[in-house]
């Protein structure tokens, strides 16, 4: 009896149904790395546009301190009108 076996049809190597999830696994983490890298360089970038303007901001205020201090004055009046304005008509 000859011990060695033709080769039949099932037996060529096909990729098992395991390798799928593993390649999916793989790309889903490739893909989560590359958006993570790209949000950290956005966020990164508005941080420091952020501190910028406070820095600016900080510096006018320094600078101008009467202007600024009239400045907040008029907007905190515009503001509190209009809400106040909103509040009645609601009530």
């Amino acid at each position: 009896m000859n011990s060695i076996s033709k080769p039949n049809a099932t037996d060529h190597h096909k990729p098992s149904s395991s390798d799928t999830p593993h390649r999916l696994g793989e790309q889903i983490e490739n893909f989560s790395q590359r958006m993570g890298n790209q949000i950290g360089t956005a966020v990164s970038g508005a941080s420091d546009r952020a501190a910028s303007y406070t820095k600016g901001a900080r510096s006018y205020v320094e600078s101008h301190p009467v202007r600024s201090m009239a400045a907040a004055t008029a907007t905190g009046l515009v503001i509190g009108s209009l809400l106040t304005l909103v509040a009645r008509r609601r009530s």
